[in-house]
């Protein structure tokens, strides 16, 4: 996934390549590739800049939030970024504001822009914060743990209720009657 700058002509580069879902090491606890990764994009270059958008494809292998099954999720997502000479005589001294142009800029070294980083963050930001295995999935039991989903439980009482909350059904039982 590197590229030398020279590479990319005055048309750009378009590219398009494989990675073994092994190759990729994404230190997030349950998240996995299913399949492996394609990547396409295309690189401009403007003087020493060099622009990618690109998309990466997959599926990945995720625990459903409510139930924590395993679940398969598509992955189909469009990623940009802004790469720059790394300049070694900038030395940033404490604190330093970001502009928004800021969060897609990466620096490269020796003519040469890794990809790998951007392909990352792709998969990264593409996944959803709540995954589910089904629209109606139950989830698991607060009480004794059992996946709602397969079996019944017998846990939820109503005395169970937190009477700190009675002033929310009484708020809700107002509204609804009008006053």
């Amino acid at each position: 996934m590197v590229f030398n700058v020279e590479e990319v002509g005055a048309q750009g580069l378009h590219f398009n390549f494989k990675i073994k879902k092994e190759q990729l090491e994404i230190d997030k606890a349950g998240f996995d590739t299913n399949i492996d990764i394609d990547v396409s994009g295309f690189l401009t270059r403007v003087d020493s800049d060099v622009y990618l958008e690109g998309k990466v494809e997959t599926e990945l292998i995720l625990n459903c939030s409510r139930c924590l099954d395993l679940l398969i999720h598509t992955i189909g997502s469009n990623f940009k970024t802004h790469f720059t000479p790394s300049n070694p005589k900038l030395l940033l001294d404490g604190e330093t504001e970001l502009s928004i142009s800021d969060i897609d800029t990466e620096f490269y070294d020796e003519h040469r822009i890794n990809l790998t980083q951007s392909v990352r963050d792709g998969l990264l930001l593409a996944v959803p914060l709540i995954c589910l295995c089904s629209k109606d999935c139950k989830g698991v039991c607060f009480e004794c743990g059992k996946k709602l989903n397969y079996e019944a439980c017998e846990c939820f009482d109503s005395s169970f209720i937190d009477s700190r909350l009675d002033i929310l059904k009484i708020i809700k039982n107002k509204i609804i009657e009008g006053g």
